[in-house]
């Protein structure tokens, strides 16, 4: 279906140009899809593309040169997308198109994204194995404020939870998060048995999140106010074969098992150049609770840096 889509916008894009207002909506049985979208300049488009099989509803509201997909099967799933930007009139440069895609499949999804500035892009695929019965889905917000930010988000199974936020320039996310449901919900964040919560400000912060498995939780939040000095020894991102993207805070978070959690909190600091590198490995093949229930984190990791530094953790709990 992916592939289909991705096809059907090259050839809108080649074959009409510069039309200011593009929408394609294909919707089986009880699907709701609701498309308002503005180009405030001539010569600036926005493009929509809404697909829908089972019963799900779709929002979204564009103004400026904007793209959307969203492409949705199943019941219950709800994606909202709003974006404002790409027209040089939000004063974060040159005018960019931003462009979001939202694919969910199974049942009670939840997808919002809210894009304002120029080039942001974000990416939501949510799958679950809902099957029968009142089960919570997967639940995944991005908001994204500026120039150039990247934000992209899988989830996998059900009831895992992911907020995105981003402000400034240049900042990148990704999340990885897959769930078993094997056993009983007593995350932080109710219902939900994965939680990631990923905050950056500034310009060029990065985080990457992989979590696999039941009741874990991560807290990245980092603040890097100027570009990176980088110096010899400056840790870059290679994206594809050839683009070497350089970063300012760098947080990395593996999580398996259960019951880990993580939180790092990278900033600037007044007299040093950020580049700070975090780096957290976490494994628990067993969880443990409680008498009455609460949580027992079976490894946890905290991380507060300021200035250039580095932190590397590396944490296994086995059978017992």
């Amino acid at each position: 279906m992916k592939k289909i889509i991705l096809c059907a916008i090259l050839m809108l894009f080649v074959t009409t140009g510069y039309l200011q207002n593009i929408s394609d909506i294909d919707q089986g049985k009880i699907n709701t899809a609701d498309v308002n979208q503005a180009s405030t300049i001539d010569m600036h488009y926005n493009f929509s593309d809404v697909y829908q099989r089972g019963e799900n509803d779709a929002d979204v509201d564009q103004i400026g040169e904007n793209s959307s997909i969203v492409g949705q099967r199943g019941q219950a799933n709800w994606a909202q997308v709003n974006q404002n930007g790409g027209d040089g009139l939000s004063g974060y440069g040159h005018a960019k198109i931003q462009e979001s895609a939202v694919y969910q499949q199974g049942k009670n999804n939840l997808a919002s994204v809210y894009q304002v500035g120029e080039g942001n892009d974000s990416f939501v695929d949510q799958l679950n194995n809902n099957g029968v019965g009142p089960k919570l889905g997967n639940k995944a917000e991005i908001i994204q404020e500026g120039l150039n930010n990247k934000s992209t988000l899988y989830q996998e199974n059900d009831k895992n939870w992911a907020n995105t936020t981003q402000n400034g320039k240049r900042n990148k996310s990704l999340t990885t998060q897959k769930s078993y449901d094997l056993t009983e919900s007593i995350h932080p964040t109710p219902s939900y048995l994965q939680g990631n919560w990923v905050i950056q400000n500034g310009e060029a912060n990065y985080s990457n999140v992989y979590q696999n498995g039941d009741n874990q939780g991560s807290i990245i939040t980092q603040s890097a106010d100027s570009p990176s000095a980088h110096s010899s020894s400056d840790r870059g991102q290679i994206i594809g074969s050839s683009i070497c993207e350089l970063w300012t805070n760098e947080a990395y978070v593996t999580q398996n098992g259960a019951l880990a959690l993580s939180t790092i909190d990278q900033r600037d600091c007044e007299m040093v150049g950020a580049n700070n590198y975090a780096e957290v490995n976490q494994t628990n093949t067993v969880s443990s609770l409680r008498a009455n229930k609460s949580v027992v984190f079976e490894n946890r990791s905290t991380v507060i840096q300021k200035g250039a530094n580095t932190a590397i953790v590396n944490q296994v709990k086995g059978i017992q």
